[in-house]
């Protein structure tokens, strides 16, 4: 622990500026992705009100398992009691962005997967990321092929027997499908979501790269961006509350495996860690708390919902 206090004292005041600005900047981003694509579909919303929904859903993010399912509910939510939108055309919303979004990430993480096939060190890379017996790494995907098929039949039979939530369901998949048809006949501005998504996680593996070289890490790019983007589909795994232990272990073992010192791979992560999760989910939590007070008042000045 020594080492790692060495080298996060090595973080000057200029480098902590910059990432800062850089993940300020990410989240205005985010907040004018969701803006832009409301406007296509002919939804009215302004930037600041969707900084305070993506603050909203970061904060439950933070407070519930992976995979991002509390968070998103609550957006759906928000859009519901804040703007009036009918939870059909939240969802589809946010559906629409996550297929963006999600459609970027997965080219990035492609992109990552043959980096790392291709590394010099592939062999050590492979045994840190995966160090389980052939046996088990044979016989896991036919077990998860095997759940997968048993939960979409059991899916399925429950949504037959659940009318409403089956006519939610063809009603939320129907308005996706327009608005999906709607951005799609703006090429333009379709490309301008896939390029917002691009720069979106692309400053992330460059929040990751400018404090490794702050920290004086020996480490290119594209090194950092595969322990980034690794990291982050780890994170995913549903364990604990935002991806907690699944990230950081993810990337400290893709740092190691490129050859970077333990104690640096732990410094760095741990910079990264709190610069796109505890500082936003600080933020996010005055943000909470801020707009709870402000309501709260609007409620005792106009007590009729008048000013709301």
């Amino acid at each position: 622990m020594h080492q790692v206090g060495q080298s996060l004292r090595e973080l000057s005041l200029t480098t902590l500026v910059v990432l800062l600005s850089l993940q300020a900047a990410n989240r205005m981003l985010v907040a004018y992705q969701w803006q832009h694509l409301a406007g296509i579909n002919h939804r009215r919303v302004t930037l600041m009100q969707m900084v305070r929904m993506n603050l909203v859903g970061t904060f439950f993010e933070g407070v519930t398992p992976s995979v991002k399912f509390g968070g998103e509910a609550v957006k759906v939510w928000w859009f519901k009691e804040h703007l009036g939108w009918s939870g059909t055309e939240a969802t589809s919303l946010l559906i629409l962005q996550k297929s963006i979004s999600g459609l970027v990430f997965g080219a990035m993480c492609a992109v990552t997967l043959i980096s790392l096939m291709l590394h010099p060190l592939q062999g050590r890379l492979i045994s840190s990321l995966f160090p389980i017996d052939a046996h088990f790494g044979t016989t896991l995907p036919w077990v998860v092929l095997l759940l997968t098929v048993v939960l979409l039949f059991w899916g399925i039979s429950k949504l037959k027997t659940t009318r409403g939530i089956g006519q939610w369901v063809r009603q939320t998949w129907q308005r996706f499908i327009s608005d999906t048809a709607a951005l799609l006949q703006h090429p333009a501005k379709g490309m301008q979501q896939l390029v917002l998504s691009l720069i979106i996680w692309g400053n992330y593996a460059l929040q990751a790269w400018v404090a490794a070289k702050g920290l004086g890490i020996p480490a290119g790019f594209l090194t950092v961006a595969a322990a980034t983007y690794m990291a982050y589909m780890a994170g995913m795994i549903p364990l604990f509350p935002g991806g907690a232990g699944t990230f950081e272990g993810a990337m400290i073992l893709v740092l190691t495996g490129y050859g970077i010192a333990v104690h640096q791979a732990l410094a760095l992560t741990l910079v990264v860690r709190t610069l796109t999760f505890w500082l936003v989910f600080g933020v996010s939590a005055l943000a909470m708390l801020f707009f709870w007070l402000a309501d709260r008042c609007r409620a005792v000045t106009h007590p009729t919902g008048i000013g709301r």
